[in-house]
């Protein structure tokens, strides 16, 4: 009988470890929740039943990830600067420590060159990454 309760109690810790707030849009979540919210400042897309799209001005966007009904992921992308890139890596290497990855390189594809790279940051079962990549049609940065 002791057992049953200490079971439970360890099941629901990885859920505490693995919460997250990205502008109030929370781990757990109702799929119904994240598209009332984010549908009144962003234009959504549904892409498949797992995933929404949510696109801001300035190609500002949010990607929503959910696993029967509930947020599991987000991906945030915003218009590349520099003071951006330097806040980001700021707050996750305040937050996380050093990065434990890092990859830069350039790819070929048929529009063109792409030039990316990404670094990724880790603490308990929370992972975090910032990536950019760039080419002839435009920039982009996201955090994930």
């Amino acid at each position: 009988m002791r057992q049953v309760p200490l079971i439970i109690l360890a099941l629901f810790i990885p859920a505490v470890a693995l919460a997250f707030n990205v502008e109030g849009f929370t781990t757990g979540m109702q799929k119904s929740s994240v598209t009332a919210v984010a549908g009144k400042a962003y234009k959504l897309v549904t892409v498949d039943d797992g995933t929404i799209v949510a696109n801001g001005p300035n190609g500002a966007y949010l990607s929503f990830n959910f696993c029967e009904d509930r947020l599991v992921a987000v991906q945030q992308g915003f218009q590349p600067n520099l003071k951006q890139v330097s806040l980001i890596i700021s707050e996750f290497k305040g937050k996380y420590g050093n990065p434990i990855s890092t990859n830069a390189g350039t790819r070929a594809h048929s529009s063109g060159t792409i030039y990316e790279w990404g670094m990724w940051w880790g603490a308990d079962q929370e992972y975090v990454s910032l990536y950019f990549m760039g080419s002839e049609q435009g920039d982009s940065l996201s955090t994930s």
